[in-house]
């Protein structure tokens, strides 16, 4: 009788535990829903990360007795007052210009925060997209240098159409040897269906106003007015792209190479589409010594439905075993 009573007390009491802690979750889920801001800054000093990885290095290959002096030498470089504070943000484009939102609020803060920010480093990785989301992202960074913050861009890999559109407003471009430059051009593609919805006794009635509200159509028939004025308009995109371009980088010549063509970074630099054959890690490293280099990102805080799933099964698993 007495082990039948122990057991149930220790049973309820794992009910009441469970129901407690259940409550606790829910409460801390929906204070978390309050906020209705889903994002916090991460900023990691890049100095401290290198000087750590450089002392765990010199600690595996060292003999006990030269240890001790180098890595007391390692802590004075660390001690020594750096003049200028670098921040560093990565934007990795896809055809819509996705990152556009964290690119704006990241810029937003360092400008709040001017007094403390020098320069900004954005390591820059687009095949271009839509020229409206592009053109927003390039305008966003002339934002830095309306406020006199020094803006490098380095591109590693590709900056192309959109991607350049972008690059070309900082002080400076660096890239790497075979990193892909250029792409000065508008692409406009149309699919037409109309043939074959005719074939096949589909008929579609397609109305506008406006005389040019449609120029090409996915399904109706085209016509050489519609077809002349959409050419147009890529015609006249292309010459506001190329009028921003000249704009922000007066060195180069402008009918040389916007033609829609690419090169590799050697060869855009002899073009004056960058400054500098150099990758973002060689500039890092060129410029610990004198800076503070910091990388800044926004990141999304855990799903909250995940969390409370998450964190309701540890609860029943942790109790009930």
């Amino acid at each position: 009788m007495a082990n039948i009573l122990t057991d149930y007390t220790i049973f309820f009491l794992k009910i009441i535990t469970i129901i407690i802690l259940l409550l606790l979750t829910i409460i801390t889920c929906l204070i978390i829903i309050k906020n209705k801001d889903n994002k916090y800054i991460e900023i990691k000093n890049i100095n401290k990360k290198y000087i750590t990885l450089k002392k765990m290095f010199l600690s595996e290959i060292l003999k006990k007795t030269e240890k001790k002096n180098i890595i007391k030498n390692i802590n004075k470089e660390e001690k020594i007052i750096k003049t200028k504070n670098l921040f560093i943000l990565n934007f990795n484009g896809d055809i819509n210009a996705s990152d556009i939102n964290n690119l704006k609020d990241i810029l937003s803060i360092l400008i709040l925060n001017k007094k403390y920010v020098d320069e900004v480093l954005i390591k820059l990785t687009s095949n271009g997209g839509i020229v409206t989301n592009y053109g927003l992202a390039a305008t966003q960074l002339k934002r830095l240098k309306n406020e006199n913050i020094n803006l490098t861009i380095s591109i590693d890999t590709i900056a192309a159409s959109g991607g350049y559109m972008m690059a070309c407003v900082a002080n400076k471009i660096i890239a790497s040897h075979f990193s892909i430059i250029g792409s000065i051009g508008v692409l406009g593609i149309i699919p037409n269906i109309n043939k074959m919805l005719n074939k096949n006794n589909i008929e579609i009635e397609y109305h506008t106003s406006g005389k040019y509200k449609k120029t090409l159509s996915v399904i109706g028939e085209n016509t050489e007015i519609g077809r002349k004025k959409f050419i147009e308009s890529l015609e006249n995109t292309h010459f506001l792209f190329k009028n921003f371009v000249k704009e922000n980088r007066s060195q180069i010549n402008i009918d040389e190479i916007a033609t829609g063509e690419y090169w590799y970074g050697i060869d855009a630099l002899k073009l004056n589409l960058i400054d500098k054959i150099q990758t973002s890690d060689e500039y890092i490293m060129e410029n610990l010594n004198n800076t503070k280099i910091y990388e800044i990102k926004l990141n999304e805080k855990t799903n909250i439905k995940n969390k409370i799933k998450e964190n309701i099964h540890n609860i029943l698993f942790n109790i009930l075993n």
